[in-house]
């Protein structure tokens, strides 16, 4: 193609050989670069300041719209759970002081019910030995009263039994010796009787 005269060749390709010769003429030599060089140093520097600007931008911005309402929430967190923390222990002693108060009461009840059962038992005995006493009282009573309508009765019967023994005896005689006895004589007749008969029980007795 090289040897062709530059006519032959199309558009194109002729278009294609010229930006290839130019490109080979412009193109210099690239010189070696230098890490270290200052600067490369002063951008490095440059780009450190920055870096460290936008970290403390980037912690401020954190700081303040971040960090403080976390703090704040876990702050009333802690607050919430020392609160929670206090009321239990408050309860709790509640608790405590309650149960205390309760066996206290109960202790008391207990005692109160042992001293109500004692002088329930008490009572019941000293009435029981009352009512023994009363019945005792009244049954030697009724005793005493039905010896005293038996003697009574046993007098009564033994001064009738005289009489009608003295009126039987004045009227034998009467029979017998064919006079009336006087109404002295009578009497005397009875009062003899009597006190042989109150004679005869004294010997018994």
């Amino acid at each position: 193609m090289e040897n062709l005269p530059v006519f032959y060749l199309n558009r194109e390709t002729r278009f294609g050989l010229a930006r290839t010769e130019a490109a080979t003429e412009e193109v210099p030599e690239k010189a070696e670069s230098n890490p270290f060089a200052p600067e490369e140093m002063a951008g490095y520097t440059v780009t450190a300041i920055l870096t460290i600007i936008n970290l403390l931008i980037a912690y401020l911005i954190l700081k303040r719209f971040v960090f403080k309402p976390i703090i704040r929430v876990m702050e009333k967190r802690r607050e919430a759970v020392e609160a929670e923390l206090r009321e239990a222990a408050d309860k709790s002693v509640q608790s405590e002081e309650r149960l205390a108060e309760a066996d206290k009461a109960l202790q008391q009840a207990r005692i109160e019910a042992a001293d109500i059962i004692s002088e329930a038992r008490e009572q019941a005995n000293r009435q029981s030995e009352m009512i023994m006493s009363t019945a005792k009282e009244a049954a030697e009573a009724a005793r005493r009263k039905a010896e005293d309508d038996a003697e009574r009765i046993h007098r009564t019967s033994v001064d009738l039994m005289k009489e009608e023994v003295a009126d039987l005896a004045v009227a034998i005689a009467q029979k017998v010796i064919g006079v009336e006895i006087s109404d002295s004589k009578k009497e005397e007749v009875r009062h003899s009787l009597n006190a042989d008969s109150r004679k005869a029980e004294v010997r018994r007795d």
